[in-house]
């Protein structure tokens, strides 16, 4: 994807881009600290009514896998869902409350936000398998990241362009990128890029915001990237395959095909064999629909999974 960030000037001389509240600005200043005070972001988050509501309703939700407790307090939370499940409540309820006030459908917005939670959960676990099996040094947090705000652009491009998602459920054989960039002169990941960059996220995940429907990994040199980026792309096909609504969101419906080629290099340079995809396959299935693939399932299959 070779289009100049000018692209989107006039847009972002015509949008504010939504910030983030003081409280979870104050709450990312401490996350990003060598050594976070835990008691200090606990207590942060108390004192802000909205927030607390907010991650107390996360912290319940299906999305973190709680069935029988009933998290009552922001303590509690950080107690029951330990610290890394926490910061992503967390972080994900950042991104709600950034976006909360964009004038698009609910529906609409529940869509966006149960597509970008699903892809952010299930690249953590991506993450944390290749970790586990085949030691790669991988950020989790950066693959959270990358599936939380890889869309954020799409709502702020629906609440400006009053016909984005009409346009965007129209039949056509064009990628959602080109859609874009031919009706509305710029693309929601050139924009996501930006907002990113505005938000201060991590490097590697504005990166990957800006490329994500390339799914060719071989344009990056860094090492690093290509493997968020391989990462991302598995993460996001499985969300689609497996997702009851998915074909409900014009971002899956618009996806690049992943080539033949492109899934090679993918594999290979994550390490993924057949036992990796299934244990990947599985870990996606109870994140996304709460009970894992059937274990009688062809093995053939999943190795054509991405092709």
């Amino acid at each position: 994807m070779n289009e100049s960030n000018d692209q989107t000037s006039d847009f972002f001389q015509n949008v504010e881009i939504p910030s983030q509240s003081a409280v979870l600005t104050e709450i990312r200043r401490e996350l990003n600290k060598e050594e976070p005070s835990f008691p200090a972001i606990t207590e942060k988050i108390s004192q802000d009514v909205t927030s607390t509501a907010d991650i107390l309703t996360i912290s319940n939700s299906s999305m973190f896998g709680l069935r029988k407790q009933k998290i009552t307090t922001v303590k509690k939370a950080l107690s029951v869902l330990g610290i890394e499940n926490f910061v992503n409540c967390i972080l994900t309820s950042m991104m709600q409350n950034t976006l909360k006030n964009i004038k698009i459908p609910l529906e609409e917005f529940n869509n966006f936000n149960d597509h970008s939670v699903y892809v952010a959960k299930v690249a953590q676990q991506i993450a944390f398998i290749l970790r586990n099996i085949r030691k790669l040094k991988v950020d989790h947090n950066h693959a959270y990241l990358t599936g939380l705000f890889h869309d954020c652009a799409i709502p702020i491009m629906a609440d400006y362009f009053n016909d984005y998602y009409d346009v965007m459920r129209e039949p056509t054989d064009v990628s959602l990128v080109r859609v874009e960039q031919n009706k509305f002169g710029m693309n929601h990941c050139i924009a996501g890029f930006k907002m990113g960059t505005r938000w201060d996220l991590p490097e590697i995940v504005c990166d990957i915001i800006k490329f994500h429907h390339n799914s060719d990994i071989s344009i990056h040199e860094d090492q690093k990237l290509k493997e968020m980026m391989g990462i991302f792309l598995i993460a996001e096909y499985f969300v689609e395959t497996l997702h009851k609504d998915s074909e409900k969101t014009p971002e899956l419906k618009g996806c690049s095909p992943i080539s033949k080629e492109n899934t090679k290099n993918v594999f290979s340079l994550l390490g993924i064999n057949n036992r990796v995809l299934q244990e990947i396959k599985k870990s996606a299935s109870d994140i996304i629909i709460g009970r894992p693939q059937e274990e009688e399932e062809d093995l053939e299959a999943s190795r054509q999974l991405l092709i």
